[in-house]
């Protein structure tokens, strides 16, 4: 199933940007000095971006555009006080989300704290990048529904 496919099934709420340019996508992969997953890259041409709900920690996802991922993770730092992380957005708070470059498996997403960046801080979201896609935009469930 492709990355398109995963999107379009998931019906939940999230605040998606129309897809980015191959141009973007083609500048951000020469710029990110890092081979990045395919999943990710592939979703970015279907949503440049977005936003929505996690049930899982930390609750929140705001996904940068292919033009704001290398930007931001020059600003933050990341390649300095996250080596082996490549930031893909955060939680709209005080948390990233990233690949952690240095699995076998980059694909899957952590968050870490923005302040400190602590390699030992960082909280697996979703094993792999189709996971993460198919939990966006899904609320926690409350212990109550059980």
């Amino acid at each position: 199933m492709s990355i398109a496919d995963i999107v379009e099934m998931n019906k939940c709420p999230w605040d998606r940007e129309p897809g980015a340019s191959k141009e973007s996508v083609a500048a951000l992969k020469k710029s990110a000095g890092c081979t990045l997953p395919k999943q990710y890259l592939d979703f970015l041409q279907v949503s440049n971006g977005g936003e929505g709900e996690l049930p899982v920690l930390p609750f929140y996802a705001v996904l940068w555009s292919a033009e704001e991922v290398i930007e931001n993770n020059q600003g933050y730092e990341v390649a300095t006080y996250a080596p082996g992380f490549f930031g893909i957005g955060s939680s709209g708070g005080g948390e990233m989300l990233a690949f952690d470059l240095t699995l076998k498996d980059s694909s899957a997403i952590f968050a870490l704290p923005f302040m400190g960046m602590d390699r030992e801080e960082a909280i697996l979201v979703a094993s792999d990048f189709e996971q993460f896609v198919s939990i966006l935009g899904r609320k926690e469930q409350s212990k109550d529904s059980d």
